[in-house]
């Protein structure tokens, strides 16, 4: 990216400012900024369409945890169980749950955005640790 920069600002090349990757016919950001605006606003997305799904009535808690079983999934499927055993702590404490899915989208889509971005912010620092690694000589 630093080079594309620079190229443009030694040459003009304006193509330099607008090198997209192309993937599957998507146009993938190159820049960093770039990258991660799109992928927050990825994140932001699948939290609105679960957020309608579960007020909508299309998707209930069950049928989520089924579908989390995949091993790819085993980490959503613990913050729904997370969720269930708070919920049954609530109603051993005697609170009044109005509306159960309700509460359980509300404590459901934040834990899952949070689990994204925590693993976004995990894999880009091992990415950044290993870019610096493979081009130590080039920071020096």
């Amino acid at each position: 990216d630093s080079y594309a920069i620079e190229e443009f600002l030694i040459n003009g090349n304006i193509e330099y400012l607008h090198l997209d990757i192309k993937d599957n016919n998507k146009i993938l950001p190159v820049t960093l900024e770039g990258q991660v605006v799109a992928i927050a606003d990825e994140i932001a997305q699948r939290g609105h369409d679960l957020d309608d799904a579960f007020a909508s009535g299309l998707l209930n808690l069950n049928s989520f945890k089924d579908s989390c079983e995949i091993s790819e999934m085993k980490s959503i499927y613990k913050i729904i169980e997370q969720i269930e055993n708070k919920i049954e702590e609530y109603k051993g404490k005697g609170r009044v749950i109005i509306d159960k899915n309700d509460m359980i989208r509300a404590m459901l889509v934040p834990k899952i955005l949070g689990y994204f971005i925590n693993d976004i912010v995990v894999n880009s620092k091992s990415n950044m640790r290993d870019y610096e690694k493979e081009y130590i000589d080039d920071f020096n």
